[in-house]
């Protein structure tokens, strides 16, 4: 910046020289001066442009390197982070740009001032020239009217003098104006292309950085969408599978509840089941160890009590049942009618009985009609193809039922459900009279595997 201030103070010490006659060896002089500070600028003006030029070629590099690295990558997310570092990348840049022009806009703006100044001086010296030259035309012409020609000859070789000398320094200021302005234009131009160019292939990098960012972004979109979608299948999934091992630990349970009721049951199966003659019919009769029973018509003597049938042919089982589930199996083969079934403790023992339900009697019968039916609240006649050969009664005292099975067929024959026991229920036994000679007894027997009894 000194210097060209120094060659603006040389510039206006010899346009003032000029405009003052002043001697043509100080003109001389302060020109030469001029022209070695003109020289001095524009050989330094060469090594900003390099700097500039350096500047914009490592741009240029630096831009290229980072777009051939983005177009290099194929991750996704890489590509996405080196889109973010680019874009780091380019505002820095950007940044530096600026700062770069807001630097050399002093210098721009100093040789555009002067230029307009060396433009301004020419045009000064050239209208100084033109009034120079008519007021010497005036004076030959003058001298001419007077005739005096020494003066007149004087006066115009005085005229060519300083129309040389005049001549002279216009073509050193047109020589310095047009290297001075081309040098300074130029160099103004070439930056400014290179910073077009620059900002063009910055605008491309980021319209296809941008492009990239979007479909990026659509991927990560999509992905996310998958994400969510699969997120909830897997919880949809996990509810499901809950939900199935809760219900396979309630089966699980339910189970192991069976299980137990099953080895209770089969704990109380085991339980060895007789008849209590105490509560039997006078003309029944019993063998091995109370397990077998028929009639006989010579009555013994024998000990009334409450508990003791009177009328009926009927007796109870010697074990009673307040609680859980308890199976037993009488053998009926060869009997032509039979009355078998459960009876409720404080059920009616004396005189002529209704069997039914609500009179604490749960029994099936085999009339000598060839009938099985249940006595319940009506009379059902049950469907079989064949007679059982074995009966098996099954109480749940709990669940409130008594159920009948053809145990030698392994199927279900009859159920009284919804029942309410409030006290023991028994096995029963209501003997029935044939008109047969040696007719066989009823057996109680061991239970047998009870697996398909669900």
């Amino acid at each position: 910046m000194a210097l060209t201030r120094d060659v603006r103070s040389l510039r206006r010490k010899f346009e003032s020289l000029v405009n003052s006659n002043g001697n043509s060896t100080e003109i001389t002089a302060v020109q030469a001066e001029l022209s070695a500070k003109t020289a001095e600028l524009n050989a330094k003006k060469p090594q900003i442009n390099r700097n500039n030029e350096t500047l914009a070629l490592t741009l240029q590099e630096l831009l290229d390197r980072k777009l051939s690295e983005l177009q290099r990558k194929e991750d996704p997310i890489s590509i996405a982070r080196e889109i973010l570092r680019l874009q780091f990348e380019v505002d820095r840049l950007t940044t530096l740009v600026s700062t770069y022009e807001e630097t050399l806009e002093p210098t721009i703006t100093d040789l555009k001032e002067q230029l307009r100044q060396t433009r301004e001086e020419c045009s000064g010296l050239e209208e100084r020239y033109i009034a120079v030259k008519t007021e010497l035309e005036q004076r030959i012409a003058q001298l001419n009217r007077t005739e005096d020609s020494e003066a007149a000859l004087g006066l115009q070789k005085e005229l060519l003098q300083k129309d040389e000398e005049l001549k002279a320094k216009t073509a050193d200021i047109e020589r310095l104006i047009p290297n001075s302005q081309k040098k300074g234009k130029g160099t103004h131009i070439l930056y400014l292309k290179k910073l077009q160019n620059t900002e063009a292939q910055l605008m491309e990098a980021d319209a296809r950085n941008f492009q990239h960012f979007h479909y990026l972004k659509q991927q990560t979109t999509d992905m996310q969408r998958q994400l969510q979608q699969s997120q909830e299948d897997a919880d949809r999934l996990h509810q499901q599978l809950q939900e199935k091992d809760a219900a396979l630990r309630k089966l699980q349970h339910n189970f192991e509840q069976q299980q137990r009721e099953k080895e209770r049951l089969q704990e109380d199966y085991n339980t060895k089941i007789t008849w209590d003659p105490n509560t039997a019919h006078p003309r029944l009769v019993f063998f091995n160890d109370n397990t077998e029973v028929s009639t006989t018509n010579d009555v013994p003597q024998f000990q009334d009590n409450p508990g003791r049938f009177d009328v009926v042919l009927g007796v109870l089982g010697s074990t009673g049942f307040s609680r859980g589930r308890h199976y037993w199996e009488v053998s009926v083969a060869d009997k032509l009618c039979y009355h078998i079934g459960m009876v409720s403790e404080s059920a009616k023992r004396k005189g002529s009985l209704s069997f039914r339900p609500a009179k604490g009697f749960w029994t099936i019968v085999l009339n000598k009609q060839n009938e099985l039916k249940a006595i319940d609240r009506t009379s059902v006649t049950l469907q079989v193809e064949r007679l059982p050969i074995t009966l098996g009664i099954l109480l749940d005292y709990n669940k409130g039922q008594v159920s009948f099975y053809d145990s030698g067929a392994r199927s279900h024959l009859y159920s009284f459900s919804g029942q309410e026991f409030t006290d023991r229920i028994f096995p029963f036994l209501n003997y029935c009279v044939e008109d047969v000679e040696n007719p066989q007894p009823i057996v109680l027997l061991p239970p047998g595997s009870t697996d398909w009894i669900n």
